[in-house]
């Protein structure tokens, strides 16, 4: 799993990566959002985007509380975006976790499940 909180965490990934683009639209979305209201974006109060990578779609994360499988998050909306799904969790009224699950084959079909029908269209 790999954390965003600001541009500078893209170095995390190679630049032909295909969650780069994905992920740089949705902290754009985030830091913008934040300016629309004059206001600072501060990622740890606002939310941040986290890559879910193979290994963490069937053990418990420790991301919510209690820690659980993303099978088992209450999921505000996933949207899809590319080859991804951009799953939103919203704890409270201010902070939103937005995380980039690769959809690959090799998905667990529970949490497949899960994310398809939490899909919400995409706006803009």
């Amino acid at each position: 799993m790999l954390t965003f909180k600001s541009f500078q965490c893209l170095s995390q990934l190679g630049t032909d990566d295909d969650a780069r683009p994905v992920i740089h639209d949705l902290l754009n979305s985030y830091i913008s959002s934040a300016q629309d209201f004059d206001y600072t974006y501060v990622s740890d109060h606002d939310g941040y985007v986290v890559l879910i990578e193979q290994e963490d779609t069937e053990k418990e994360l420790d991301l919510f509380t209690p820690p659980r499988k993303l099978e088992d998050v209450f999921w505000e909306g996933v949207h899809v975006c590319g080859d991804y799904f951009a799953a939103v969790f919203v704890p409270n009224n201010r902070f939103c976790l937005t995380c980039v699950i690769e959809n690959s084959e090799s998905l667990p079909k529970g949490l497949r499940r899960v994310l398809c029908a939490n899909l919400v269209s995409h706006t803009t």
